[in-house]
């Protein structure tokens, strides 16, 4: 009886494992009776369960499995002992005992409701945000055990085993079998060909099929679980491509894909819970990215029908910027139409085929903000071209880039006060601008102009600006928060350790609210509008601590944001944008971080009698070798008229170096063609001194 008494204690006080309980008995269900009694008095009604037990039985059938069998802790701790010594040995000094691991797989493994508990990383009850599972250790065994060839035959045979157990069941209703269907993804024998179609495609589409509660419980799991979340992930894309190399003609709206989609999907929503997310990258599918068109695929979604353009995290930001163009290019294209129409028919308003904007050099930020001002909405759908007064360029691109480089530049420089800098790399909405909405409403029109017209502009946001315009939905986090503030957010969340550790926040003595510089001013401001004075306790942290993101990133910026957020979907009328993530759209605005100097000079193609071997060619790029990497960059401003790198990187601007016949003159650009004119000069010296002095004086000078 006693044993009986136990299990009802251990049910009254942490459930059993069923992820939806109903028995009224137990700590699980919602309905629990005994919610609201002490401890002491759960005890004394287990032990009056356990006297009526034989003739009431209100014990779960599903309670852990080491509590209806608690001399498996003994099994449980002597395999976690075996594998503890097993992945710190030295194979190259010591023999594996074969026999001695395989047997202890089967012990361990064939058993389903062994292998459910296997390795556990503490003694706490599973529940919806403890999974039991050590990323690491299970990930040293698992790599530990695939690279020994004569072992890959029993784990197979095991993982087989469990997996085949586990997909038995209809549905998945227990904690501990969610654990073991995460278990199985440690093992790379669940991606074996030979078992594809027994054992990893049924349990990708399970994972796609799981209740509501238990994919919460799964995302919870796994966004804890760094290491197992790339095992995963990259299982689903051995999924498809195994399809794709099974069919001669595959479908990429077939349903084995949209199953796999559908999995990777949930590990998309997983991926924005990790402190530091993965790349985006990490979810792009070459075959997919291969084989769909993309004029397909954006009427299909246009007509709204099943399009891969549903599943945007599997394309990569270079097809994403493709559709992007394509669309901004089918925009463009409609709004000349348009106003050819109205031109033929006699129109008397302003009818211009691009969106047409005359400034004055020296007026750059005023004439935009009065031209930008005036124009319709409709204008916006057409491409910029920019006419310099008293220059004759023609806007074939050139202009257009160098105009939105300055304004941006004249906009977002300290001096004008409506940004700083932040975490020594992003520009941020100052809390203390004099600006007003007019300012800010161009910044956004700028950005937006320049994705509609695929130009990368000289400024990096954080990304959280571009969280809060693709999914204003989403709830801001202490990750956003971080990109700001990064010391802000670390304290936060050593608030959030104290509270874990159930220690008095209130000793810190915090108030809801905080002191802003105010151009050298400390001011002191509410988080929220009468509650400055209110001081900060265990109840209400989780408020205060919400709050202060919401300040930081929305309150103290709230009328800036929201002009530019109205300048940004005004000149962006493009839908695809919002294919993008964050990450992807902070690179087509801002060029990619890294730059691949190489890749440029890989990249470059020669004209006028040049080649690669070339005698000015070969000195040309033996002096930029020795450039820093400033003047690196000044010569890329010169010759493209941006100093950032597209999307895919320094070697899609395909620079073109020409040949100029007259060594007397300084090497002139054509930005618009991302074209280098450079004379066939006599020395290298006297290379070195005209690209220098053509470099230092960029603006305006020496740019067609």
């Amino acid at each position: 009886m006693d044993f009986i008494a136990g299990c009802y204690k251990y049910q009254f006080t942490y459930g059993c494992e069923k992820i939806d309980c109903c028995n009224q008995y137990c700590s699980n269900c919602s309905k629990f009776i005994y919610a609201d009694l002490s401890d002491q008095e759960k005890y004394l009604n287990a032990q009056r369960c356990a006297v009526t037990h034989n003739q009431t039985n209100n014990l779960c059938p599903d309670l852990p499995y080491c509590i209806l069998h608690p001399e498996h802790r003994a099994q449980q701790e002597t395999f976690k002992n075996f594998v503890l010594k097993f992945i710190v040995k030295d194979l190259s000094k010591e023999r594996i005992n074969t026999k001695e691991t395989i047997e202890q797989l089967r012990q361990n493994f064939l058993d389903f409701e062994k292998f459910c508990c296997i390795l556990p990383s503490n003694d706490q009850p599973l529940s919806i945000f403890n999974s039991a599972i050590d990323d690491d250790l299970l990930y040293d065994f698992s790599s530990k055990l695939s690279s020994i060839p004569h072992l890959n035959a029993a784990v197979l045979d095991v993982i087989s085993n469990a997996s085949k157990k586990l997909l038995s069941q209809v549905q998945i209703e227990k904690y501990s079998q969610l654990r073991a269907l995460l278990l199985l993804f440690y093992f790379p024998a669940i991606i074996a060909p030979s078992c594809f179609s027994i054992v990893l495609e049924p349990l990708l589409i399970m994972i796609g099929n799981l209740s509501k509660r238990a994919n919460q419980i799964l995302k919870n799991w796994l966004s804890t679980l760094p290491k197992l979340f790339v095992q995963i992930v990259g299982a689903s894309h051995v999924a498809i491509s195994m399809y794709f190399s099974m069919h001669s003609h595959p479908n990429p709206h077939s349903t084995d894909v949209s199953n796999y989609l559908k999995t990777l999907s949930v590990y998309y929503d997983v991926n924005s819970l990790f402190e530091k997310p993965f790349s985006p990258s990490i979810f792009y599918n070459h075959h997919i990215n291969e084989a769909i068109n993309l004029e397909e695929e954006l009427e299909l979604k246009q007509n709204h029908k099943p399009s891969i353009l549903k599943t945007p995290y599997v394309l990569s930001i270079k097809t994403k910027a493709a559709i992007c163009q394509l669309e901004s290019e089918h925009f463009m294209g409609i709004g000349a139409y348009r106003s050819f129409l109205l031109n033929t028919f006699g129109s008397r308003s302003n009818n211009d085929l691009f969106l047409t904007l005359r400034i004055r050099r020296d007026h750059l930020v005023d004439d935009a903000v009065t031209q930008l001002s005036i124009q319709n909405s409709f204008s916006f759908l057409k491409k910029l071209r920019i006419i310099f007064e008293g220059e004759h360029a023609i806007d074939v691109g050139g202009p257009s880039r160098e105009f939105l480089y300055l304004v941006s530049e004249r906009l977002f420089s300290p001096d004008h006060g409506m940004f700083v800098i932040v975490n020594d790399k992003y520009h941020w909405f100052s809390q203390c601008s004099f600006e007003g909405d007019r300012s800010f409403f161009l910044v956004g029109a700028v950005v937006g102009l320049a994705i509609h017209n695929s130009i990368v502009l000289p400024i990096r946001f954080p990304r959280v600006i571009y969280k809060r315009l693709l999914t204003p939905q989403n709830p801001l986090t202490l990750n956003d928060l971080r990109e700001i503030d990064s010391q802000l957010a670390s304290s936060l969340s050593a608030i959030v350790d104290m509270v874990n550790r159930n220690e008095d926040v209130s000793a810190l003595c915090l108030t809801f609210s905080t002191t802003i510089d105010c151009f050298g001013d400390k001011v002191i401001v509410p988080l929220v509008d009468g509650m400055e004075d209110v001081e900060v306790c265990n109840e209400n942290v989780d408020f205060y601590i919400g709050s202060y993101i919401n300040f930081m990133l929305v309150k103290s910026i709230e009328s800036h944001f929201d002009a530019f957020r109205r300048g940004f979907e005004l000149s962006c009328r493009t839908p695809s944008y919002k294919l993008l993530d964050p990450a992807e759209i902070d690179i087509l605005v801002s060029g990619e971080e890294v730059l691949d100097w190489g890749a440029l000079k890989r990249g470059a193609v020669y004209k006028d009698g040049y080649t690669a071997k070339s005698r000015a060619v070969k000195w040309f790029w033996e002096i930029f070798e020795n450039f820093s990497t400033k003047q690196k960059l000044m010569f890329l401003k010169f010759a493209t008229g941006t100093d950032r790198a597209p999307v895919g990187g320094l070697g899609k601007m395909k620079l073109v170096i020409q040949r100029g016949a007259d060594y007397e003159r300084l090497p002139i650009s054509h930005t618009c063609f991302n074209t280098f004119t450079l004379p066939d000069y006599r020395s290298k010296n006297v290379m070195f001194e005209k690209v220098m002095l053509a470099i230092q004086h960029t603006e305006g000078f020496g740019i067609v």
